[in-house]
């Protein structure tokens, strides 16, 4: 047993980052005609960015309690300080990402989206254009539509070669995407814990557009990811309740989404 009395992670045991991670995977998943579900790359991206942000608005919002969210992801390749791990990690790839681009992500989809799409596809002329669509929809100016614009022009920028569309069409099955999965959650509360300013500019960036059809602001986004943080705490670390100021999350928790992640297993085969 852990310090304080609270059960360890057992290895195999779903944690939060899978809760998170579940929505946008089944909303993106496809299923083919042989085999299992699986993501196209382009897909992958795009819920591997969603979870990061997830992530680092749960570490923004409870970085003050960052032991308590420690136990919860404590495993043994992370070492024995496995915030202090990630934030390292985090930090250099903030550190290179500003190198390289000369300014700060401007949304969770710049830092993970495009960065991955643009290491993933060899080819320069994609990667400039890509990077310029980007730029030119989350620059000084916000107009409104951004997210709307994004996927379309970057579907749009895939079918315009034909090696490009090849590589966006990956399959990834979802028991391969669920290892990123938790990677790169686990680095998004990291990220948030460590640079909760930035963190916050980032998401409303991209999510609190006076124009776009649905607005979700920060503050009710960070409401949603804490209530799928109170149902997982409640379920595998209720101890950690009234540690982590949960229970009000947890008793306005949406009941379909409670009996939802009740019953929820991840694709058989495990991850570590």
């Amino acid at each position: 047993m852990s310090q304080g009395g609270v059960m360890p992670y057992i290895e195999g045991q779903l944690t939060f980052i899978d809760f998170l991670g579940y929505k946008p995977v089944m909303s993106m998943a496809k299923r083919g005609f042989f085999g299992g579900p699986y993501l196209d790359l382009l897909s992958f991206w795009a819920v591997l960015a969603s979870v990061y942000e997830s992530g680092a608005v749960i570490g923004r919002a409870k970085r003050d309690k960052l032991s308590a969210i420690e136990e919860m992801i404590r495993t043994p390749s992370l070492g024995p300080k496995p915030i202090e791990y990630l934030q390292e990690s985090v930090k250099e790839e903030l550190d290179a990402f500003i190198n390289d681009m000369k300014r700060e992500p401007h949304s969770f989809i710049d830092f993970v989206e495009v960065k991955g799409l643009g290491n993933a596809i060899p080819d320069d002329a994609f990667k400039i254009q890509l990077s310029a669509i980007h730029d030119s929809l989350w620059g000084d100016k916000v107009k409104g539509n951004e997210t709307e614009e994004w996927l379309k022009k970057t579907n749009a920028l895939a079918r315009s070669g034909k090696k490009v569309m090849k590589i966006l069409s990956r399959k990834v099955p979802l028991r391969g995407a669920e290892i990123a999965i938790r990677i790169f959650g686990r680095h998004g509360v990291a990220f948030g814990s460590l640079f909760p300013e930035l963190t916050a500019r980032m998401y409303r960036n991209l999510h609190e557009n006076a124009n776009e059809s649905v607005v979700v602001t920060l503050e009710e986004g960070e409401g949603e990811v804490l209530q799928i943080l109170a149902i997982y705490t409640g379920k595998f670390f209720p101890e950690l309740l009234d540690t982590l100021e949960l229970r009000d999350y947890l008793a306005t928790a949406d009941e379909r989404d409670k009996q939802l992640f009740s019953s929820f297993r991840p694709p058989r085969g495990g991850v570590r």
